[in-house]
């Protein structure tokens, strides 16, 4: 099991997908911390502006563009929903902008090389793009 999408952005484990998005948020300077949440599972969590964030914005549905495109990503269910094209248009340039501020070498498990595997998902979602295709996480 784990985190499969289109156009080949992703296919890895969960838990990989949690620590390759915590390392783009970090690169983008974003604050980490650690968080207990309701059932005492203690997890590191990147600090947005959670309380505006709702369910549907958690599946990709978003009334209005966010300042910085990488709260698509880093705010997504990690098993379903989808990032629209004209989501993934500004996430891809984002995170083309931070791809040589991400750790070099080997994250480990999935995730492999940081740059490597965040240039696969932005090809992927350059490629929806390109389609006119939403990008879906299964």
């Amino acid at each position: 099991m784990g985190l499969n999408t289109s156009h080949g952005c992703w296919d890895g484990a969960y838990s990989a997908f949690m620590r390759w998005r915590q390392a783009i948020a970090k690169a983008a300077g974003y604050a980490i911390w650690p968080v207990v949440y309701d059932d005492a599972h203690k997890t590191p969590t990147v600090m947005l502006d959670w309380g505006h964030i709702d369910d549907a914005n958690l599946m990709g549905e978003w009334d209005k563009p966010q300042s910085d495109p990488l709260v698509y990503l880093i705010a997504h269910c990690d098993c379903e929903g989808v990032i629209h094209p004209a989501q993934a248009e500004p996430l891809a340039a984002r995170l083309r902008e931070i791809l040589p501020l991400l750790p070099e070498g080997d994250g480990g498990g999935h995730v492999g090389n940081w740059r490597a595997k965040t240039l696969l998902f932005i090809e992927g979602l350059e490629l929806a793009v390109s389609r006119g295709e939403d990008v879906g996480f299964h």
